[in-house]
């Protein structure tokens, strides 16, 4: 029985990316919710002097987020452990659904360009993600070389995985329009597309092995938010 862990230094390298994600993307969000805020108030003069509470108060959360985010990443990476049994490999993380694939049941294993691997079995959303901090890289390259050739990640993967980290900016937007314009056909259009896309999410986050129990309990809220943007745009569309 092998077991590999991540590096000692890789939570050190990947909080950069967790920031130059996080950071861009809380404070777009608490702009589109001035935004909102201040276009949707029937007194724009008292929304305005209210923005000087609301904004440092904004800030204060957004840094908070990202605090409890990076900790909680944190502690997911510390405990990432993968495990290569007699007839199994096995993903182990703290608060996060253990993944078993018996060597007969993995289908596919993919390497992408980063040096990341996917091991996947009969369901996608009990693919094993193995990432690139992980030590003994070329022991571990080797011992899935024993299990099922491995297969280079196509370009077609490569450019969905980077348009779907672009997805919560879209969504963004696409909140903007839906409370602040006044356009039947374009409030139709991205509330059909948000609502889509919020739903997916909510889907997808609930069934993968891969997301912490924190994580699913968190994406409940993506109903409440869903709710009050099908109220909008029902309000909208069915206005004189």
């Amino acid at each position: 029985m092998k077991q590999y862990t991540l590096k000692p230094d890789a939570f050190r390298e990947i909080k950069k990316k967790i920031l130059f994600r996080s950071v861009p993307l809380m404070l777009i969000a608490l702009t589109v919710g001035v935004g909102i805020s201040y276009f949707n108030s029937s007194n724009p003069e008292s929304s305005l002097k209210n923005l000087y509470f609301i904004i440092p108060a904004g800030i204060a959360l957004v840094i908070i987020g990202i605090k409890r985010g990076t900790n909680q990443q944190k502690q997911l990476l510390e405990s990432y452990t993968l495990t290569f049994a007699e007839d199994a490999v096995i993903r182990e993380q703290k608060n996060t659904p253990t993944i078993r694939l018996a060597y007969s049941e993995i289908r596919e294993i993919i390497k992408d360009h980063s040096g990341s691997y996917l091991i996947r079995g009969q369901h996608l959303h009990s693919a094993i993600v193995v990432p690139i901090h992980i030590q003994d890289p070329d022991q571990l390259e080797e011992a899935l070389q024993q299990i099922r050739p491995l297969s280079l990640a196509s370009s077609s993967t490569s450019l969905k995985n980077r348009l779907l980290s672009f997805l919560p900016f879209a969504v963004l937007g696409l909140m903007a329009v839906i409370y602040i314009s006044s356009n039947k056909l374009l409030v139709g259009i991205c509330g059909t597309l948000l609502t889509g896309s919020m739903l997916w999410s909510f889907v997808q986050i609930q069934r993968s092995k891969n997301y912490d129990r924190k994580t699913k309990r968190n994406s409940y809220w993506i109903a409440l938010v869903l709710l009050s943007v099908i109220a909008i745009m029902i309000a909208k569309l069915s206005a004189p």
